[in-house]
């Protein structure tokens, strides 16, 4: 049986066994090695019986030491037949604790060599995985007389290496996430491994998480940058690691939550403060499509998040406001507008934008109507309190509407910047 630092070559068997001792011989030098047979059952009056062939194999792998589990195709000419058991030699290789797995696809028919290949490619490694093929010179009969083994020992890394970056661009970072798992931690590829992890991380807000990937990500990125394949997220990893401090202190600050000082807020937390804004407006961009709700569900809070930045720039703390900043007359006016609730203990996002067109300039009707419609159309959701289905049409009808909402709240705060210009600097690109 194959230890933990053993091989298993599962290699196909065809119509003469030389391949397969070949392919034994090559393997057995390398360390300690166990053989899964598959092979197929006989076609036709097929004179090589495949059972006598794998009898042989069997003989001359024990007389080297190696220990042979045979998996039989029903049907060597049926594709789905021989990926099954391909799949099920694999799933039994993996469980194993093999270090190594050589796919030997040489005989067989070329339904049962193309299911060894596909199978490979679904299959959830744990181990260095080898292609192998074995040609060379043949008879007139088209069997093997003198063999040749060629070896691919990166092709299954660089095809998942492949299906990451894809997957990435898609962004559906948890399956990239999952696929990454089975590449290298060095080079390349660990670069796009810690990278999926870090764009896991962010696309879920978990800034802290990604911070300890990112800064070992950006150190990378310049040589990475070269590679046209990988040109793309490295330039995302370095855009995401320049803006996760300020992000990082700004969370710090918001999570005292009521016992926040707005002035050191203004000091240390103020331009971290856009760049989650213009996070929440980004991660809404990129679930418009696949996910309409979710894409609501931040345009309402990029809203709330802009409110709260306008009102920290006036000394106002929305869970705990200390109103005696406010001027007296101002402060009248919003109480007439709250009656009869009275003025609020934590400023809710309606209340904050009244707030806010009290402080500096009144919001005109539109803009009070496309806020009614960004936070109906949350409201209403089945993930929020109603049961409305939300359309792709309607989530990109109210990400445009946020889009203004936020510009419009930010612009009345002293200091400020374009913040969708944020937004476009946090972008997910692959």
């Amino acid at each position: 049986m194959t230890d933990e630092t053993g091989t298993i070559l599962i290699a196909s068997l065809g119509t003469t066994i030389e391949p397969v001792i070949a392919a034994l011989e090559m393997a057995s030098q390398e360390g300690a090695l166990s053989l899964y047979l598959v092979y197929g059952a006989a076609i036709g009056d097929q004179k090589s019986v495949p059972e006598e062939l794998a009898r042989r194999v069997v003989e001359q792998a024990s007389a080297r030491g190696v220990s042979v589990k045979p998996f039989q195709v029903r049907d060597p000419q049926n594709l789905e037949d021989a990926v099954a058991m391909c799949r099920q030699a694999m799933a039994e290789a993996c469980s194993s604790g093999a270090q190594r797995v050589i796919l030997d696809f040489t005989g067989a028919t070329k339904a049962m060599s193309a299911g060894m290949v596909y199978a490979a490619f679904g299959q959830s490694w744990t181990c260095e995985v080898i292609f192998e093929y074995g040609g060379g010179l043949r008879d007139d009969a088209g069997r093997a007389t003198a063999t040749a083994i060629k070896r691919w020992g990166n092709t299954f890394v660089e095809e998942q290496g492949r299906q990451v970056v894809e997957s990435l661009k898609r962004g559906e970072f948890s399956r990239a996430l999952t696929l990454s798992e089975f590449l290298p931690d060095t080079g390349k590829l660990g670069f796009l491994k810690r990278s999926a992890d870090i764009l896991q991380n962010w696309d879920g807000f978990h800034y802290e998480q990604a911070r300890t990937s990112l800064r070992q990500c950006a150190l990378q990125c310049r040589d990475i940058g070269g590679d046209a394949r990988y040109a793309a997220l490295a330039g995302t990893i370095t855009r995401l690691n320049d803006a996760c401090g300020r992000i990082c202190s700004t969370l710090k600050l918001l999570r005292q939550g009521k016992k926040m000082n707005t002035d050191k807020w203004r000091e240390d937390g103020f331009e971290g403060h856009f760049y989650l804004l213009g996070d929440v407006i980004t991660s809404a961009r990129r679930r418009v499509d696949h996910n309409p709700v979710d894409c609501v569900l931040r345009c309402y809070r990029a809203v709330e998040v802009a409110t709260q930045i306008s009102e920290l720039n006036s000394g106002i703390n929305p869970w705990r406001p200390d109103w005696s900043k406010v001027p007296e007359t101002k402060r009248a006016a919003y109480l007439r507008k709250l009656q009869p609730q009275g003025m609020p203990h934590e400023i809710s996002l309606w209340n904050g934008i009244e707030l806010v067109g009290l402080q500096t300039t009144p919001f005109n009707e539109q803009f009070n109507k496309d806020l009614r419609a960004v936070m109906e159309s949350r409201n209403l959701s089945y993930l929020e309190h109603g049961y409305n289905k939300v359309s792709s049409t309607s989530a990109q009808e109210m990400l445009a509407k946020t889009e203004g909402l936020v510009t419009a709240v930010i612009s009345r705060v002293a200091g400020a910047s374009n913040p969708l210009k944020y937004a476009d600097e946090l972008r997910l690109e692959s």
